[in-house]
């Protein structure tokens, strides 16, 4: 089962994520937050073996919940698929630079 979050900073910069796949195509399409250095922030397809921007096809990309771009302060992750997990604070924001973007939690789920 996919979900739906919201990505907000205090700087301002908001988007919304999708985290997961559906029932029927998780295995060969499931999403995960990952940041691209030239790019920003984007959904990457973590069912693939090898992750790339799906923006520039860059394989220069992190994942969320990486220590190189997220500080996790909670006991627990706010975003998981898999063994993909990030916190709810504490992240990279693309716009600013800073780990000050949070993840929130779903607001809808799908499958």
């Amino acid at each position: 089962m996919g979900s739906c979050h919201h990505a907000i900073c205090e700087c301002g910069f908001k988007t919304s994520i999708r985290v997961g796949g559906s029932m029927r195509t998780y295995k060969e399409n499931s999403t995960f937050p990952c940041y691209c250095e030239k790019c920003g922030m984007v959904e990457i397809n973590v069912a693939n073996v090898v992750l790339e921007c799906p923006e520039c096809e860059s394989l220069n990309v992190i994942p969320y919940g990486d220590f190189a771009i997220s500080e996790p302060t909670e006991k627990w992750p706010m975003i998981q698929w898999g063994h993909f997990k990030a916190p709810g604070k504490g992240n990279l924001c693309p716009t600013c630079k800073k780990k000050t973007m949070a993840f929130s939690g779903s607001y809808l789920m799908f499958d």
